[in-house]
């Protein structure tokens, strides 16, 4: 263990995505030494941190802390295909490659007509996609894991459990906020969906 300021352990726990936390309050080298300032307290060096939380302290640009994304809900055809066409458009030309999953997919499922027509309508498409099932070693293939309720966290552990430390809601920088299910719901229910969406994901882009 070393020490740090009170208020950057803070920071760190809370927001570690943060490129400014991380890049103007710390320094690792490859030796993972820390350089500090100000008063002190406890933190856990890199080797103790979850994963994602490693990425955004070791050896990547703070520009660009993950590589891949992946956005799970249930059976792939409506938020996750939703937040995933939303999301790549917002990190177009930062090559992060984005993509989505269902813990209980339809596979080789198309959109749900809905879903993709109130995307659409929004200035966004995903026309060739099909529902993928989570895997374990799907899981593997990427450094951040977004997904909508709590319960889908822990399906997902089910599935993968070292993926613990890189899995997080996309509701997250809203207060933890669930997107509910939309499916054989109403258009109504669809477009409060796409508006939870859309806050969500352009949340997680600015620190990504």
């Amino acid at each position: 263990m070393k020490t740090v300021n009170p208020g950057a352990v803070a920071c760190l726990n809370a927001c570690f995505l943060c490129s400014q936390c991380v890049s103007g309050l710390y320094h690792f080298s490859v030796t993972v030494s820390l350089t500090l300032t100000g008063a002190m307290d406890t933190v856990k060096l890199p080797s103790e941190l979850p994963t994602a939380q490693k990425a955004a302290t070791q050896g990547r640009d703070s520009s660009n802390m993950f590589n891949s994304i992946l956005i799970v809900c249930v059976g792939n055809i409506c938020r996750s295909p939703m937040a995933e066409a939303i999301l790549r458009d917002q990190l177009a030309g930062k090559n992060i490659r984005v993509a989505s999953a269902g813990v209980g997919a339809l596979v080789d499922k198309p959109m749900d007509s809905t879903a993709l027509e109130v995307l659409r309508e929004h200035g966004g498409d995903h026309p060739d996609h099909k529902a993928r099932q989570l895997t374990r070693e799907m899981a593997h293939q990427y450094d951040l894991i977004l997904t909508m309720e709590p319960r889908h966290v822990q399906d997902i552990l089910k599935i993968a459990p070292e993926a613990r430390g890189k899995t997080f809601l996309l509701g997250k920088w809203q207060g933890g906020q669930k997107i509910p299910d939309p499916y054989r719901q109403q258009r109504p229910a669809f477009e409060h969906v796409y508006q939870l969406v859309q806050q969500g994901v352009t949340s997680w882009a600015k620190h990504l």
